[in-house]
């Protein structure tokens, strides 16, 4: 029973994994006329990553889109021609997108389809912007197969002119760039005004998510591999405040709420902690694995995107499911698996019986089956998480 499992279980990740049409979301932004910006990349080719990046030239870019959901789940806006997008968002009148293994962030002049800007690290002399970054450095040396991973980027207005945070996560490096500027000379090492981070200097940063502004200018950086969430002082670039209670698991987003409190996400946990006593008030654990970003909205509900679960979610405080979009993996197995194992003990319970005679023989066999019933589907809809954890920390 428990290799019928196994092999079931194999057979539905697989399936499900590996069939195009199941995407992998990871960044989602409600916009002001109740739409949804979603980032996708299609999911098989997702969970083959680095055999696409070895041949990403011949990869089928228009897999992978920047797609706007209505409430009803239909496609209002689709932009395809990405390689893995891990960030959408508009703002400043552009649709800004972290293409990652383009290794590029792009503005798109939204709702067209033009793209007006293209910053690309690969153009950069970085030796320009860090003398110490010489020609030989891991960033002035592209490489084919993810080299950058650039995965977030947010947009601050200066009054004068408009600055892009973007994070580079296999840089272990945090840029800001005068977009202004930039539109005019592309991928110019002195519209580079602010960095943080230093490749392989990892008491700094280690493969980072999610850089933001927060309201005094510093920034707030989900310091990922490290397992913590790190506060720069942008004027000394010193930190300020780190959170790093010990059972962070990769966090990709932090954001400051209006009351002073704070939302993160982490693997398999969206939390809220008390800044000051770094106490947890609030946390959810749904049926999803691997968050990404959480966009907290006006309306204290919480949407985000779980890339490896295949699914967008907006939930409320109290965890009611309000929104979902895309096909829950976690939660479609553990009911399969339910479904599978209450079959099998049915059968065997059928079996049992059928081959027992006399009347306290069966009902002994019956108590005796149903406990095995109840504990089969038990065991199955519990063992269902810790497979899907095994495989998608494989995938991962």
């Amino acid at each position: 029973m428990i290799v019928a499992c196994i092999v079931t279980n194999l057979s539905i990740y697989t399936s499900s994994v590996f069939n195009n049409g199941q995407d992998s979301y990871n960044s989602a932004h409600r916009l002001p006329n109740g739409d949804t910006l979603i980032a996708e990349t299609e999911a098989g080719g997702l969970a083959m990553e680095e055999n696409r990046l070895v041949f990403q030239s011949s990869y089928n870019t228009s897999l992978d889109s920047v797609i706007e959901v209505t409430p009803s789940g239909t496609i209002a806006w689709a932009q395809s021609g990405f390689f893995n997008p891990h960030e959408a968002l508009l703002a400043a009148g552009y649709l800004f997108v972290a293409d990652t293994e383009h290794d590029r962030v792009v503005a798109i002049d939204y709702p067209s389809h033009d793209i007006v800007w293209s910053w690309e690290p690969a153009k950069i002399n970085w030796t320009q912007v860090n003398p110490e970054w010489g020609p030989g450095h891991y960033y002035n040396k592209p490489i084919a197969t993810d080299w950058t991973h650039v995965n977030e980027v947010h947009v601050k207005n200066y009054g004068s002119w408009t600055a892009c945070l973007i994070s580079l996560r296999n840089f272990d490096l945090v840029v800001e760039v005068n977009f202004t500027a930039d539109l005019l000379m592309p991928s110019n090492a002195a519209n580079i005004v602010w960095y943080y981070g230093d490749y392989g200097n990892h008491s700094l940063l280690f493969h980072q998510h999610d850089p933001v502004y927060l309201p005094d200018g510093n920034v707030l950086i989900s310091d990922s591999d490290n397992n913590r969430i790190v506060e720069i002082n942008y004027t000394t670039r010193k930190e300020m405040w780190e959170y790093q209670p010990g059972d962070l698991n990769w966090p990709r987003s932090a954001t400051l709420l209006p009351d002073g409190n704070m939302i993160i996400s982490h693997f398999d946990e969206i939390r809220i902690i008390n800044t000051t006593t770094k106490s947890t008030v609030w946390s959810y654990t749904g049926d999803f694995y691997s968050v990404y970003a959480v966009d907290y909205l006006p309306n204290g509900d919480i949407l985000f995107g779980s890339d490896f679960s295949h699914v967008v979610e907006e939930v409320s405080p109290s965890g009611t499911i309000i929104w979902e979009y895309g096909q829950p993996f976690i939660r479609n197995i553990v009911w399969f698996n339910t479904l599978y194992g209450m079959g099998l003990e049915i059968l065997i319970l059928i079996i049992v019986l059928n081959g027992y005679r006399g009347k306290y023989k069966k009902i002994a066999t019956l108590i005796m089956c149903g406990a095995l019933l109840t504990a089969g589907v038990i065991f199955l809809a519990k063992s269902s998480f810790i497979m899907a954890t095994i495989f998608l920390t494989l995938a991962r």
